[in-house]
């Protein structure tokens, strides 16, 4: 299940400090990964019981912290606390984490959206996200000057903004857009990271590891190829609808054509989540990998369509990976989350044409931590 809130950790120095430039002596560098992830697990550990795995149980644990810096930095931070991380003057806040590695096949799909298709931790983890996002949205228009509010005071949002230069009464209820520079943003001294207990699925889950011999072998995704979901489906139609003079015929089309495409760990092809091979496509999931999801949200944004009328784009500054379990292969784990959520994507952004309006930001850093 996921969860908004959670736990934050900082140093003392985040409201009383004397010199921004000096590091106390007794304060040993720390990475900035492992304090995401450190923050995380704490956040999680002060959850109750119920819910989690036991005894020989496990699932992935996804969340998204914010970064706070003091610094004063107009740019957000992301870059800053990247580059010169000091954790005596950045506060983490968990604000949304889940835990969940299931999806439900394209049959127990609702046509009412009563259903929530991708339980997944890192698709939990944003739909938590954007729930702290609209109660910042729905704050901001109750104490706007157009909303009727008796209340005059500066309402306090969690994690949005107000632009300085931009008044209230600019935003109107009920208005189908607010104007660009009218929308809320991520306030400026916070940056947007996420962690995650193992690397997403579909395109980050093939990288090479060690083997026997000192030969290397690729690790295996079982996250199918979108078009071969796509081929096997409409096979499946294809063969309800004819005769039924040659269903043999029909199904060992279906079968080899479907084999063929999934048992290929091409790098890079978009892929729907994970699903046995034997699987009925009615059965399968139409959900898009979370490598595919994540390189989505880094490049347009985490808020969605409909909360992009009201918000600016809320970037992924990073992606942190907690591979403390198998360190061994964290190098090419990073590697290909790396290349999963920005580098296969480079030569289209550069080549393609995109809808007005849709402004594509950097992609997000790939870190990884020692627990």
């Amino acid at each position: 299940g996921g969860r908004g809130g959670g736990g934050g950790r900082g140093g003392k120095g985040w409201r009383e400090k004397t010199n921004q430039n000096i590091r106390p002596d007794n304060t040993p560098p720390r990475m900035f990964a492992d304090d995401v992830a450190a923050c995380l697990l704490e956040a999680y550990d002060q959850l109750p019981k119920r819910g989690k795995p036991q005894g020989k149980e496990w699932t992935v644990l996804a969340g998204l912290v914010v970064a706070w810096s003091d610094d004063g930095n107009s740019s957000g931070a992301a870059a800053g606390v990247l580059k010169s991380y000091d954790p005596s003057y950045v506060r983490l806040e968990v604000v949304a984490l889940a835990t969940g590695n299931r999806c439900v096949g394209r049959s127990r799909m609702s046509a009412t959206g009563s259903v929530v298709n991708d339980c997944h931790a890192e698709v939990l983890a944003r739909r938590c996200l954007k729930r702290v996002l609209y109660s910042d949205l729905k704050r901001s228009l109750h104490h706007s000057p157009n909303s009727g509010s008796t209340s005059s005071a500066s309402v306090k949002l969690r994690i949005l903004e107000q632009p300085a230069d931009v008044e209230s009464a600019d935003i109107e209820c009920g208005s189908p857009r607010v104007p660009t520079r009218a929308r809320l943003r991520l306030q400026k001294n916070a940056s947007l990271h996420l962690c995650i207990t193992e690397t997403p699925c579909g395109d980050a889950s093939i990288y090479e590891t060690p083997g026997s011999e000192s030969r290397y072998s690729k690790t295996w995704t079982g996250a199918k190829p979108a078009n071969s979901s796509h081929d096997a489906a409409e096979s499946n139609k294809g063969a309800s609808s004819s005769s039924s003079s040659s269903p043999s015929s029909s199904a060992a089309t279906t079968a080899t054509a479907t084999t063929t495409n999934e048992h290929t760990q091409h790098e890079g092809c978009l892929r729907t989540k994970s699903a046995r091979s034997d699987t009925l496509a009615a059965n399968r999931t139409l959900s898009m990998s979370c490598s595919d999801k994540i390189a989505m949200w880094g490049l347009v944004g985490l808020e969605g369509s409909l909360l992009s009328h009201f918000i600016e784009p809320i970037r992924l500054a990073s992606v942190t990976l907690m591979l403390g379990h198998k360190s061994e292969h964290a190098a090419h784990a990073v590697a290909a989350t790396t290349r999963a959520v920005q580098g296969r994507f480079v030569a289209s952004i550069v080549s393609s044409d995109f809808p007005r309006g849709v402004h594509l930001g950097p992609p997000p850093i790939v870190l990884c931590s020692t627990s």
